[in-house]
């Protein structure tokens, strides 16, 4: 359909793919956006996850910056959706908003102005859980995601619950396993997070507890985790939830970097050690784990094969949150938020801003805090106002400052005595 459309009117085409989480819309839509034929038909192809924050400003710099433009110190919309269109302009385009959750059609209709450039067949795909929005946005028949059938289900099952294990060997097993993929419903990710950790199981009466759960009978939750994420996280070692849950601290879509995450674990103590391996091997073999497991996904891989980078599928990352409740906090674009007094770790998520303010209200309070990470920032960042005594105080054991330049040296005098991990990724100016 995006190859044949050719359309020569100004108007966009826009499908939009629908259903519930977890069903694979964005895997889908990934498949699609990296086709051969699809990559030689548009001239420019763009990516944005919208997830819930519906930001006129905040998609139109992110559809900027995916299209290899740059926003400068543009702040206002209308400079920005200018440079947008001179982006745009005489290029046929593909743009993918991933995960849409606003039901607004004004604002919809604000952004979708700012497209309405470059020639004749450009094409929008929206991914969506909700039927309505699919409905406000599409232009075109759209494409509703069904559940796997009772063979796929069974043929991905055991694919990943077998392993090189003889199905022959195991009756009992299977009919324990088929009846366990009937109750996931048909829906891949469920079935890849179960099937990854029967994996690791042989026992009849491990199997059985999966499929006798009481929580199969918990309703899904209103973020839409379905039992079977919870029932196969309850059935992780101890060790492995501690190093899942912490990884809420990252944004949705967020693409977190292995080894920094395993910095993070290692930094709060979350990898025990087994004598015998270095903490960073058993690291290694903790994040192996849990992407068999399907609580990570999307591996990037450097040139010689070694994973660099990954994400967690929206659902498991609600899960990870709703887990860790107010211990895991994050500050996003600039948004002046109460940092709730029992934060473990707190993370700044904001490309654009060029001041911090979170600290120097807050820090005082939180006695509990182990890890403070700043994820982006293409501005140099001011520190003022900090209290070197309360920095002192902390219980941190894990500084991250990715940051151009640092106002005030004098908070990283006071060394927290329980730090173990020190990043200042730039060069500190300014120092006082």
């Amino acid at each position: 359909m995006l190859v044949a459309n050719m359309n020569s009117q100004d108007d966009i085409s826009i499908y939009a793919i629908f259903g519930m989480g977890g069903l694979g819309k964005t895997t889908l839509t990934q498949v699609v956006y990296n086709d051969e034929r699809v990559m030689e038909h548009f001239e420019l192809k763009i990516w944005v996850c919208v997830s819930e924050e519906f930001n006129i400003k905040r998609l139109t710099r992110a559809i900027i910056e995916s299209a290899g433009g740059m926003v400068g110190d543009l702040s206002e919309l209308d400079p920005m959706q200018c440079r947008l269109s001179d982006i745009l302009n005489g290029k046929r385009f593909l743009l993918v908003l991933d995960d849409v959750w606003n039901e607004n059609q004004d604002e919809w209709d604000k952004l979708k102005f700012a497209l309405k450039s470059g020639v004749g067949g450009n094409s929008i795909i929206v991914t969506t859980r909700i039927e309505k929005i699919a409905r406000m946005m599409a232009t075109l028949p759209l494409h509703q995601l069904e559940l796997l059938s009772k063979d796929d289900s069974w043929s991905l099952f055991k694919r990943l619950a077998f392993d090189s294990r003889e199905t022959e060997h195991h009756p009992n097993l299977i009919m324990i396993g088929e009846d366990i993929v009937k109750k996931c419903g048909g829906v891949p990710l469920a079935i890849k997070a179960l099937g990854g950790m029967l994996r690791f199981k042989d026992k009849e009466i491990d199997w059985l507890a999966i499929k006798e759960s009481e929580m199969w009978d918990v309703p899904e939750d209103e973020n839409g985790i379905i039992p079977s994420l919870r029932l196969s996280y309850k059935h992780l070692p101890s060790h492995l939830r501690q190093c899942f849950v912490v990884c809420s601290i990252f944004p949705k879509d967020y693409e977190l970097e292995r080894e920094y995450v395993i910095q993070l674990w290692m930094a709060n103590g979350f990898i025990p050690s087994n004598g015998q391996m270095d903490l960073e091997d058993v690291g290694h073999d903790i994040f192996n784990n849990l992407l068999w497991r399907s609580f990570f996904q999307e591996p990037r891989k450097d040139r010689f094969g070694n994973i660099m980078s990954f994400k967690m599928h929206d659902l498991m990352h609600d899960l990870a949150l709703s887990i860790m409740k107010n211990e895991c906090f994050t500050v996003e674009n600039g948004m002046i938020q109460e940092v709730p007094k029992e934060v473990r770790h707190l993370s700044y998520n904001n490309p654009h801003s060029s001041q911090f303010h979170v600290w120097n209200r807050d820090v005082d309070g939180l006695r509990c805090l182990r890890s403070f990470h700043i994820l982006s920032s293409i501005r140099p960042l001011y520190f003022d106002g900090i209290s070197p005594n309360a920095l002192k105080k902390s219980s941190l054991r894990m500084l991250y400052f990715p940051v151009r330049s640092i106002k005030k040296w004098s908070i990283f005098v006071h060394r927290p005595r329980h730090l173990r991990f020190l990043d200042l990724s730039f060069s500190i100016s300014n120092c006082c």
